[in-house]
Formats: structure tokens, C-alpha cells, sequence
């Protein structure tokens, strides 16, 4: 009996340090490699595309995760040295982010590939993307465009016919279009986003018609 429980007690002593092991390696590779942080007892449920086994005191999970575009964070097991890597991360499914403690997470940071950027990683929503990314915000659609849902990307869908360009982010210059925007007898002033037009001296009216005084 005696025998028996200093087994187990052994056993517990085992897997103890080897969690410590691993919390040490993740601690560590946050410490030297900013492109990843870890948060310990944590994990990013139903987003795993790819699981695998590793060798403790290795960093065969990360390096996997860094080489693979579709990575964007993963689930270590700790006691059994399983690797799971995600293609989601907390931000953008953070309802999904739960309490494990048999695990820590680990999430990569600048050398992310963007959600919704290639075709291996679509997005599911304009939503999640602003969730990580903010690229709809600040980064892509500019000039108050707004994200519309696209198959694999998103797309920036302009807020006025005086923008253009993928990200609405090139001025149109309404007055050298081809068809005239205002009267003959008018001067047409292109803007940022827009333009107006005033009727020329010797002319009277809101110079989309001008007539002689």
C-alpha cells in the first residue's frame, strides 16, 4: 500500500515538473521572441487545424506554428507535450477563450499573417477582422469606407462616389471626367472626397447652371 502511494506520489512529482518545464519554455519564448506571448492555464477552443505530439523541452510547437501560415496561435498540453495549433486567436473569438489548466496558449504577434489576407486563412466575418486586425478601421478602408464580407477577404466598400481605389484611399478628380459635372460658364474646384463649382464673373447662379447677368 505504502509502495503504491509513493508511486503516485512520484508520478504527481513528474508531471508537476514538466508543467513547470513547459510554463518555464513558454515564459521564455515570450521573453526573447516578442512575436509571442503565452497566458498560462488558458486556452482558444474549437479553432485546433492541426495537432501533434513533441518532445518536452523543445520548441518543435512554436517553430511549427511560426512556419505555417495558417497559424495564428496554439494550445500546449502540458503533462503529455501535445501541440495544437489554431488558426484563430483570443481576439477574434474571444468567447471561445477559455480555463484549462492542463494547458497554456501561445499567440504570435507582428509575424501573424492578417486574418482574412490569404486564401488559407479566411475570414469568417468583417467583424473578426476588426477584432485583430482593426485594418478596417485605420490600416485598409480609409475615409470612413465601410468593411463589406467578401469570399476570402474583405473589401472596402467607399462612402462616396469622390474616393476610389481598393482601400477608398485615391481622391477622384471629378472635374477632368469627361462629362461635364457643372455649367459651361462655371469653374469646377476639385476637393479631397468631393468638389464644388462656382459660375464664372459676368455669371449668375450654383453653378451647376450659370446664366449671363
Amino acid at each position: 500500500m505504502l509502495e503504491m502511494a509513493g508511486k503516485q506520489t512520484s508520478f504527481f512529482i513528474v508531471l508537476f515538473l514538466l508543467s513547470q518545464v513547459l510554463h518555464n519554455i513558454a515564459s521564455q519564448q515570450c521573453g526573447a521572441d516578442s512575436d509571442l506571448y503565452s497566458i498560462y492555464q488558458m486556452m482558444l477552443k474549437g479553432y485546433t487545424f492541426k495537432t501533434f505530439k513533441f518532445q518536452p523541452g523543445t520548441l518543435e510547437c512554436r517553430e511549427a506554428c511560426l512556419a505555417d501560415v495558417r497559424c495564428q496561435s496554439y494550445n500546449v498540453v502540458m503533462f503529455v507535450a501535445i501541440c495544437e495549433l489554431n488558426n484563430r486567436t483570443k481576439e477574434a473569438r474571444p468567447e471561445d477563450f477559455v480555463k484549462d489548466k492542463d494547458r497554456y496558449y501561445m499567440a504570435k504577434k507582428s509575424r501573424r499573417v492578417p486574418l482574412g489576407s490569404i486564401p488559407e486563412l479566411p475570414a469568417d466575418s468583417c467583424k473578426e477582422i476588426k477584432a485583430i486586425e482593426d485594418h478596417c478601421i485605420k490600416h485598409r478602408c480609409q475615409n470612413d469606407a465601410k468593411c463589406v464580407n467578401g469570399h476570402v477577404n474583405y473589401t472596402c466598400e467607399c462612402n462616396s462616389s469622390g474616393w476610389t481605389g481598393n482601400y477608398c484611399e485615391q481622391d477622384v478628380n471629378e472635374c477632368a471626367d469627361e462629362k461635364p459635372v457643372c455649367d459651361g460658364n462655371a469653374e469646377c474646384n476639385n476637393i479631397l472626397g468631393s468638389f464644388n463649382y462656382t459660375c464664372k464673373d459676368g455669371f449668375s447662379g450654383n453653378g451647376s447652371h450659370c446664366t449671363d447677368r
